[in-house]
């Protein structure tokens, strides 16, 4: 994959949509691909955390204790909860089909953070959303 699909894959992220276009270059520059194989785990729950991904091609499931929590698709991100608290996984994730993913460093999503506070303002918001529909689910 070139750098400018990556960057327009980047530019595709909510929270990454008001980040100058050098710092998505930068971030792409440093995203690694990644590709994964129908049902092959891509990480469980509870491992250590230091990857974030997006999804490039295909569909993944993330679980908890073997029941589906959601399905993803193309253009969409997952195992960023981690990178914030330097927690463990707190779902597992696997391949519903061949998958190819950019992997986004804990340290280069951290330096997105420090520099473009705005990134972080989205990202709360996106979480926040998160939380608030998880509730909602259990009522």
């Amino acid at each position: 994959m070139i750098l400018i699909e990556k960057v327009l894959l980047l530019k595709k992220l909510h929270f990454l949509d008001s980040a100058p276009p050098d710092t998505l270059a930068w971030v792409a520059e440093s995203a690694q691909e990644e590709s994964f194989h129908e049902n092959e785990v891509i990480f469980e729950k509870d491992s250590e955390a230091e990857t974030m991904y997006l999804i490039v091609e295909g569909s993944v499931q993330v679980y908890n204790d073997k029941k589906p929590f959601r399905t993803l698709g193309t253009g969409e991100c997952f195992g960023l909860l981690s990178l914030l608290d330097e927690g463990t996984r707190s779902a597992s994730a696997k391949a519903v089909t061949d998958c190819k993913l950019l992997g986004i460093k804990q340290g280069v999503f951290r330096e997105i953070l420090v520099k473009h506070p705005e990134v972080m303002t989205t990202l709360l918001s996106i979480l926040a959303k998160r939380i608030r529909g998880q509730i909602a689910q259990k009522k």
